[in-house]
């Protein structure tokens, strides 16, 4: 049975049977807990679904079973709905939530949950996931319509998806919020981006970056004399 053990389960309406599951597609609800809940579990939207507070989380559907969450994808990926907007990072509870749906999916059904399309360097509506070969993560955003009705713009970030997944591995400290942050380019190699906060320097990985210039951030590339004096942050 396709069920997460652990989780609440309270079945929504059933469309079917879903033989062939290749994806998981990601979504934002752009609503709260108690509506989202009640809505989703009516009309049989989502498979999970992932609220921004402690205990707020439930399984509606067996993953074998087919749920109308994404207009392309329906019949061939999980549907994730996580509580908020595309502006609202997902809560630590989200992301262990999420990495659990995540490994499942991995162990399941074999998604290969290290195949994320990013959001901000895919075209919109550009992947048709009932129609081809994809097998991965997706965001509701990056896939083409069975139908070409519209579009929605939902999307969960590279940086937050990367925390999903790495979740259980040691996050750099964060820096204090008096200290301002310069995302610099590495002079001695222009493909690497580090942070500098206070008196230290760390390096950001290529998700973190992703996040940072989608919220407007930019990076500089300084002298190299400038750059190593900098000690790096424990």
């Amino acid at each position: 049975m396709g069920r997460i053990g652990t989780w609440p389960q309270d079945d929504a309406a059933d469309h079917g049977a879903l033989p062939t599951v290749n994806a998981v597609t990601l979504h934002r609800t752009y609503g709260e807990w108690p509506g989202d809940y009640g809505v989703i579990k009516s009309q049989g939207l989502a498979h999970f679904l992932i609220g921004q507070e402690e205990g707020q989380r439930v399984q509606f559907a067996d993953t074998s079973r087919v749920q109308w969450h994404c207009n392309g994808s329906n019949f061939k990926s999980i549907g994730v709905e996580l509580t908020g907007t595309n502006d609202d990072p997902l809560t630590d509870w989200q992301v262990r939530s999420l990495s659990e749906v995540l490994r499942f999916a991995q162990a399941a059904h074999g998604v290969p949950i290290d195949a994320f399309v990013n959001p901000f360097t895919t075209p919109p509506a550009s992947i048709w996931v009932n129609g081809g070969g994809f097998f991965g993560v997706i965001c509701h955003v990056s896939v083409k319509t069975d139908d070409g009705s519209s579009q929605h713009t939902n999307l969960v970030t590279p940086g937050d998806y990367a925390k999903a997944v790495l979740v259980g591995t040691p996050a750099p400290t964060p820096e204090k919020d008096d200290e301002p942050m310069l995302y610099v380019f590495n002079p001695h190699n222009p493909t690497e981006i580090w942070c500098f906060a206070g008196n230290t320097r760390r390096h950001v990985s290529p998700d973190e970056w992703a996040f940072v210039q989608f919220v407007g951030g930019s990076a500089i590339r300084p002298s190299v004399d400038w750059f190593d004096s900098y000690p790096v942050a424990a």
